[in-house]
C-alpha cells in the first residue's frame, strides 16, 4: 500500500476526527459519538501502530512468550478451581461478587456470582487453548500489506457499529446506477474518512474494501478493539450499554 505510515507515525488530527464524526449517519447515539474521538485518538496511537509496520524480531518474540505465559497461567488456573469443593467454589463466586457491588453476603445475587464464575473459567480456558503453545507456533515478523488493510477496517468497522448499532457492510452501485461498481454507503463513507486520516489519500480503500467484505462472509472475523478500549479505560463507560 502506497503511503503506509511508519510505526509509531500515526497521528490524527482534530480536523480528521471532525470529517470522521461527520461521516457518521443520523440517529446515532450521542453519548458514543462524544466519545469517538478518545477512541481514535486510542487506537491511533495504542493499537494502529502495531500493524504499521512490524517490530523488531526481538520485540514479536518477548510478545510472543508473554502470550505462551499467559495461556500456562490461565491453565494453572483451570486446575487450581478444579480442585475446589462445591463450597470452595461457591466461595470463588460469591466473595468477589460481594466486593464488587458492596453488597454483603447475604444480599448478593447467586445466579449472577455464578454466571461471572463460569464467564471467567470459560474465558481462562479460551485464553489456555489459544496461547499455551503460542511460541511453538513459530514467529512472524511483518504482515501482508493486504492484511494490515484487513485490520484496519475490521477495527473500523467495530468501531462504526459501537456508534452507530448498526453492521459495518459494504454497499456497490448497481448496474442501472451511472457509477455502475462503485463503493458507497454510510459505512464507505466513514470508512473513508477513516482511510484519509490515516494514510493521507483514499488510495487501495476501494480493493481493501472488498477484501473486507469477502473475508466477514468467508470468515465471520471481527475486531476487539471496542471491548479493548473498555477494560483499558473503565471510565469511559463502553459497556454501560
Amino acid at each position: 500500500m502506497e503511503g503506509t505510515p511508519s510505526a509509531g507515525a500515526v497521528n490524527i488530527s482534530d480536523a480528521a476526527i471532525s470529517s470522521i464524526v461527520a461521516a457518521l449517519p443520523s440517529g446515532c447515539r450521542q453519548d458514543r459519538v462524544a466519545l469517538l474521538p478518545n477512541i481514535l485518538r486510542e487506537w491511533a496511537e495504542q493499537d494502529l501502530r502495531d500493524y504499521l509496520p512490524a517490530k523488531s524480531r526481538a520485540a514479536v518474540q518477548e510478545r510472543q512468550k508473554q502470550l505462551s505465559n499467559l495461556g500456562r497461567r490461565a491453565r494453572t488456573l483451570i486446575e487450581v478451581f478444579a480442585k475446589l469443593d462445591r463450597t470452595g467454589l461457591f466461595t470463588a463466586a460469591v466473595e468477589p461478587e460481594s466486593q464488587r457491588t458492596n453488597k454483603s453476603l447475604l444480599k448478593v445475587d447467586v445466579n449472577a456470582a455464578r454466571q461471572r464464575q463460569n464467564d471467567g473459567l470459560e474465558w481462562l480456558g479460551d485464553l489456555a487453548v489459544t496461547f499455551e503453545h503460542w511460541v511453538e507456533q513459530g514467529v512472524t515478523v511483518g504482515r501482508p500489506k493486504g492484511m494490515i488493510s484487513y485490520r484496519i477496517l475490521l477495527d473500523l468497522g467495530a468501531v462504526y457499529q459501537f456508534v452507530t448499532g448498526e453492521a459495518p457492510t459494504r454497499q456497490v452501485r448497481g448496474g442501472d446506477h451511472p457509477e455502475r461498481g462503485k463503493d458507497y454507503g454510510p459505512f464507505w463513507d466513514f470508512a473513508s474518512a477513516g482511510w484519509h486520516a490515516i494514510f493521507g489519500n483514499g488510495a487501495g480503500l476501494s480493493y481493501a474494501m472488498k477484501e473486507f467484505a469477502a473475508g466477514q462472509a468467508q470468515f465471520h472475523d471481527y475486531s476487539p478493539i471496542i471491548a479493548n478500549l473498555g477494560l483499558r479505560h473503565p471510565g469511559w463507560g463502553i459497556f454501560d450499554g
